[in-house]
């Protein structure tokens, strides 16, 4: 469960500011460049799923270290 949520707020956000981004017009600026809308995407997934991982890691070495103390 401690692996599992930090991605799922993760997604959460993750969509959160694709929204803002298609209502404040950043993201049609942002599809008129070279890139794919897949690439875009990748891009905005692994910039965010590394975050997670971060807070998944840390939570866990937490749990850990409350357990063993």
């Amino acid at each position: 469960m401690l692996g599992i949520l930090p991605f799922v707020v993760m997604f959460l956000i993750t969509s959160i500011y694709m929204q803002r981004e298609q209502t404040s017009g950043t993201l049609e600026r942002l599809l008129m460049t070279p890139m794919s809308k897949l690439e875009l995407l990748a891009t905005y997934g692994s910039a965010y799923s590394l975050a997670a991982v971060g807070r998944a890691l840390l939570a866990c070495a937490v749990a850990v270290r409350c357990r063993a103390g």
